[in-house]
């Protein structure tokens, strides 16, 4: 079999073949586990889609106007359904991990490489729904559900401050005559995590049998002291959008209830608080106007934002495994059953690798293969 060619060995062309067929160099290792563009694009689409369905649920008024109950119920469905491939991936990782531990030692660079994206996928989604479910929900309360309440009132003008508050129980863009003021000096106040400010709107001129309109806010007076919300510095006509915050409305009923013992002498018997606007129907168009603005950069800088995040982890990944932080050897698969074959379905990538490994090993001592 040797020859004397100048030190080599001298082999046949059906060994050259099968050296050539099974040559496994390290480069292949040194990628494996790293993304493409193409695959950074296919794994920042789960959270990317998770983070979009929440925000349109929370967002929609159909389904908000059938009760907070079917919202729960549908966004915990949503939340499950995208939740579950990445947790079983993880979950069987997690026991191919536990299986070589107890079996034989374990090198912790691989179980750090296989959990990198596993652990990076099941993050992103809680990420997601997070970030979906506290921006939907905030949409919704600061915009889309004061607006349609808004909605459903009726618009007045030329109010007299001196009406009743009970002859203004649909009142939800308000325009109060000329003669009309707010006194922002005698104010009424209460603390409770927030300040909540009320000034009450008054007559110019005549005696007011009612003092039930008031102007109202948070954190913009110094209690006791000047009222400051609002656009109470625009030199226009007076006019305002009706508080309708439940949370809200119980503290300026309070506030109202101080300023009437400290300063009316009188109790207040039906309340009703307005926002400060020179021009409350240009406001009420921008409530649901900006919401709309704020939804449609939502819905593109949630899906940027993923992007960019599986680019850096990407990035990471490969800089741990230039370091020798991180190496893909021995892919804790499961051993054989269930588990090996849910490793097939729910991990390809570590699976096809685990094949390969195995493959290279059975070529080594298979004595077809060894050349003397």
């Amino acid at each position: 079999m040797f020859s004397g060619g100048r030190g080599g060995f001298g082999i046949s062309s059906e060994q050259k073949a099968l050296l050539h067929s099974h040559n496994y160099s390290l480069r292949p290792l040194n990628t494996v586990g790293q993304l493409g563009s193409l695959q950074v694009c296919l794994v920042a689409a789960p959270p990317s889609f998770a983070f979009v369905i929440c925000l349109l649920l929370l967002v929609s008024s159909d389904l908000r106007a059938a009760g907070e109950l079917l919202v729960t119920f549908v966004h915990v469905v949503v939340v499950a359904a995208f939740l579950l491939y990445p947790v079983l991936a993880l979950g069987v990782l997690s026991f191919g991990v536990i299986a070589s531990y107890l079996q034989t030692r374990v090198r912790w660079s691989a179980v750090m490489f296989w959990m990198w994206w596993p652990i990076a996928k099941v993050v992103m989604i809680i990420l997601a729904v997070s970030l979906g479910t506290s921006f939907g929900n905030h949409l919704w309360h600061a915009h889309f559900l004061p607006h349609a309440q808004l909605h459903k009132l009726q618009a007045y003008h030329r109010i007299d401050p001196g009406t009743s508050g009970i002859r203004l129980q649909d009142v939800g863009i308000a325009v109060f005559n000329t003669s009309a003021h707010v006194d922002r000096i005698r104010t009424g106040c209460v603390k409770n995590r927030l300040t909540y400010c009320v000034a009450p709107i008054l007559r110019g001129a005549g005696e007011q049998t009612y003092h039930d309109l008031f102007m109202a806010g948070t954190d913009c007076c110094t209690c006791p002291g000047e009222f400051r919300c609002g656009d109470w510095n625009v030199p226009m006509s007076l006019g305002g959008l009706r508080v309708l915050d439940g949370a809200s409305l119980e503290f300026f009923k309070l506030a109202a209830e101080d300023w009437s013992v400290s300063v009316a002498g009188k109790p207040v018997k039906h309340p009703v608080f307005f926002t400060w606007s020179a021009q409350p129907t240009q406001t009420y168009r921008e409530i649901e106007d900006n919401g709309y603005r704020l939804f449609v950069l939502g819905l593109l800088a949630g899906p940027f934002f993923f992007l960019l995040l599986v680019t850096a982890l990407n990035g990471i990944l490969m800089f741990l495994a230039e370091c020798g932080v991180v190496a893909p050897l021995e892919p804790p698969v499961p051993p054989a059953g269930i588990g090996h074959s849910l490793a097939a379905r729910l991990l390809p990538q570590m699976y096809r690798h685990h094949t390969k490994l195995e493959e290279q090993q059975r070529l080594a001592l298979d004595p077809k293969h060894v050349l003397l």
